[in-house]
């Protein structure tokens, strides 16, 4: 994973400024639906930031020359083993604005587990199946805290008229 720290300095009211910038690669987010539309596919996935599992949606960063919706496509089907059969893109977020250019493009996918997935030496995760009612459970009790995918969790709900439940 790459990322390099600039100082962008800024005049604020006449006075010059220095801030710190994470700058990231974008990244692409999805929230998976099964053929059913019975359930979302999540993973909770080891995160040393924290140094805990985190439960969220499947996703990655976007390689250098890669489209957002190959990514997507590709980093779920290597955390997941889901195949996406429909694909809509649903935007972007900025994960966290006050620290990193970090942008997250959210996809919104309709398909079934059809392969085991194809983790990196990198990766500790496990696939979470879980309903609507299941996940919004989540985030009331605190298990679902991760900030990208509650937001694209929104906006998948949003768009959900546009899978073929």
């Amino acid at each position: 994973e790459t990322f390099s720290v600039v100082v962008r300095h800024r005049t604020v009211r006449t006075l010059p400024v220095d801030f710190d910038v994470i700058i990231r690669p974008e990244v692409a987010l999805v929230v998976p639906v099964t053929g059913d539309g019975e359930h979302l596919i999540l993973v909770k996935q080891y995160r040393a930031s924290v140094d805990d599992f985190v439960l969220e949606f499947p996703g990655g960063q976007i390689e250098p020359g890669e489209s957002q919706r190959h990514a997507a496509v590709r980093e779920l089907a290597e955390e997941t083993g889901f195949a996406a059969t429909i694909i809509h893109d649903l935007g972007s977020l900025l994960t966290a604005p006050h620290i990193t250019n970090e942008t997250v493009r959210v996809f919104l996918t309709q398909g079934d587990l059809n392969q085991a997935p194809m983790l990196t030496n990198r990766e500790e995760l496990f696939v979470v199946p879980l309903t609507q009612n299941s996940i919004l459970d989540c985030i009331r009790r605190g298990l679902l805290r991760d900030a990208k995918s509650i937001a694209a969790w929104t906006l998948a709900q949003m768009n959900f008229e546009r899978l073929t439940l």
